[in-house]
């Protein structure tokens, strides 16, 4: 344990000047190697076409394991995503 300072060395301390280091600055919040854009239309077709495969060749099977997705026809389902698909594609 260090040694405690007697009264005579504090008072002597408080009149000598210290420099306080400053803290390191933060990273910026986004890198300068990497800007962010906006998708083009194109990327944006791209990126619902590919969303859309998947879904039509996976995500009825997983939708049938599911207890209350299992209550819905396929064909209910399909048509669902459809129609989301389409209201998504909208935007673009």
């Amino acid at each position: 344990m260090p040694v405690k300072r007697s009264a005579s060395e504090e008072s002597s301390d408080l009149n000598t000047n210290t420099s306080v280091t400053p803290s390191p600055s933060k990273k910026p919040k986004t890198s300068p190697k990497s800007p962010k854009s906006k998708y083009t239309e194109d990327e944006e077709r791209r990126f619902l076409e590919t969303i859309n495969r998947i879904v039509k060749n996976s995500l009825w099977q997983e939708a049938k394991s599911d207890p209350i997705l299992s209550k819905r026809g396929a064909n209910g389902m399909q048509a669902h995503w459809l129609a989301l698909y389409k209201k998504l594609s909208k935007g673009i």
